[in-house]
């Protein structure tokens, strides 16, 4: 789960994607199996903020392909870890940490703001490599009210498909401080599906999927 808090806008606490694993549930035949991931760039902190995936000449973000450990990510993590722990029982918490994201399967990505890191996000691939989940996505509070949540799950959901990836899934929270994630996910096109791979049914879980 991540968005926690306070927000200048409609929603007073918006969280995200809890982290956790995918289901095997599938729609149709399974697909092709596609290319691996390619290798994540090595860059320095200094050359991140100008080495974009997506920018705009009109504004300051910028979405890269990083390593979960940078050194300026701690806040992020911290918070992330925070919300994750805010009002979910232990026994349904599935978050990965920046260590647990820094493995082969899993391509992880960060917003920056003017060099600053504002926003994560994360896909893994699943047994079915055609198949990956959304995780660790978080924005921070202060950033949050300008749409860059929806911006940072299109790209994630972008780059999956460009990774050979064919269905996208994830798990968020039941409770109704989970319910501006719901949303957000609802009008990017997920719909809720049966616990996928490594969950059971769990009263504080909600799981959606999508085709891409």
């Amino acid at each position: 789960m991540a968005f926690a808090g306070r927000i200048p806008t409609k929603v007073r606490r918006f969280k995200l994607a809890k982290d956790t694993r995918v289901d095997t549930w599938r729609l149709g035949a399974p697909s092709p199996r596609p290319a691996l991931l390619a290798p994540r760039p090595q860059h320095s902190p200094s050359s991140v903020a100008t080495m974009t995936d997506q920018t705009s000449p009109t504004d300051s973000i910028t979405l890269t392909r990083e390593s979960p450990l940078g050194p300026d990510l701690a806040l992020l993590m911290r918070r992330h870890t925070e919300a994750m722990h805010a009002d979910t029982p232990p026994e349904s918490i599935h978050m990965m940490d920046a260590s647990a994201l820094d493995a082969p399967g899993i391509a992880f990505f960060v917003m920056r703001d003017g060099g600053a890191a504002v926003g994560m996000g994360a896909f893994k691939l699943l047994s079915d490599p055609a198949h990956a989940e959304i995780k660790s996505m978080h924005v921070l509070e202060e950033a949050r009210g300008r749409g860059l949540a929806r911006r940072l799950l299109d790209h994630l959901v972008a780059e999956a498909m460009a990774a050979g990836v064919t269905r996208l899934s994830l798990e968020t929270g039941s409770q109704p401080s989970f319910a501006a994630a719901r949303m957000l996910y609802a009008r990017a096109g997920f719909v809720e599906c049966a616990p996928f791979e490594g969950y059971g049914l769990d009263p504080n879980s909600v799981f959606m999927t999508r085709g891409v």
